[in-house]
């Protein structure tokens, strides 16, 4: 895992001396947790997720890339239950590496498809449970050993870029590795995301 990361801060490092573009992103996102209990039909669950952070993507020739970078995400679900409410809290670091395709619309516009890895790295993951206003109990699936931090995930996205200064991006995520360390029960986790980003 560490050298996984190691390879993408390397790689960010090499894009000031490399024919590259750099992007400042901000975005939202949607991920749904898909939730296997033996060969029971699989359950969902979904939570919102903002995230920021920066890439640069490595251009090979005038129309292929790849891009690489890192965004802090910060996941929050609140819900009610039999007056009780339940806090959702995540935070933590993704690292996409995606080759991308660019193609020009005129002098205005370029647009581009994505597809490639994300590797996801929890910092905290808990629910909060609050009974008249005051904190009652706090799961941490990180510390009691319930979840992996790191998961890995497939992409696929379309962009369009406006006169190389701003950014529009869609794109959707499939889980590919089990977050959940229980034996019977396996959690999975896809997404769906907006990204806006300048370009410089």
């Amino acid at each position: 895992m560490k050298k996984i990361f190691t390879i993408a801060a390397a790689m960010l490092l090499f894009a000031g001396a490399a024919s590259a573009q750099s992007y400042i992103n901000v975005g939202y996102g949607k991920p749904t947790d898909v939730v296997k209990f033996g060969d029971m039909d699989p359950e969902t669950d979904s939570f919102n997720t903002l995230f920021a952070g920066f890439s640069h993507n490595f251009l090979f020739g005038k129309a292929l890339g790849v891009e690489a970078g890192a965004n802090f995400a910060y996941g929050f679900k609140k819900t009610e239950e039999l007056g009780v409410d339940i806090r959702y809290k995540y935070t933590g670091l993704n690292v996409p590496v995606l080759l991308n395709y660019g193609l020009p619309v005129g002098n205005f516009l370029t647009l581009k498809a994505f597809a490639g890895p994300t590797f996801h790295y929890g910092f905290s993951c808990k629910n909060e449970t609050y009974a008249d206003g005051k904190k009652a109990l706090t799961l941490d699936y990180y510390e009691d050993g319930s979840y992996n931090r790191f998961f890995i995930s497939a992409g696929v996205a379309v962009a369009a870029e406006f006169a190389d200064t701003f950014r529009v991006k869609l794109g959707y995520d499939l889980g590919l590795t089990d977050i959940n360390k229980a034996e019977k029960i396996s959690t999975k986790e896809n997404l769906f995301s907006v990204t806006f980003s300048y370009i410089f």
